[in-house]
């Protein structure tokens, strides 16, 4: 089977699935290895979409804490300046 086979085996299967928990437990699976999956990289590390989400929220606290630099302080911390 060719992946766009599987893919269109996989949308009539569960179209016709009712039982909702073995749906929930589908789509657990799905979400799972979605947000397992390597997406990018930063330097040697790679980063999931679990990792970005992570870097995301710890960003919007950051912001929110006052916990950031204007962008001369950057450009001073780097010796652009």
């Amino acid at each position: 089977m060719t992946v766009v086979e599987i893919k269109k085996s996989l949308h009539t299967s569960i179209d016709g699935i009712k039982d909702e928990n073995f749906l929930k437990a589908i789509y657990a699976m799905i979400t799972s290895f979605q947000d397992n999956e390597v997406i990018g990289s930063l330097g040697k590390s790679k980063l999931t979409r679990a990792d970005i989400l992570n870097r995301e929220l710890e960003a919007d606290a950051d912001i929110k804490a006052g916990r950031v630099y204007s962008t001369d302080q950057v450009k001073e911390a780097f010796g652009l300046k």
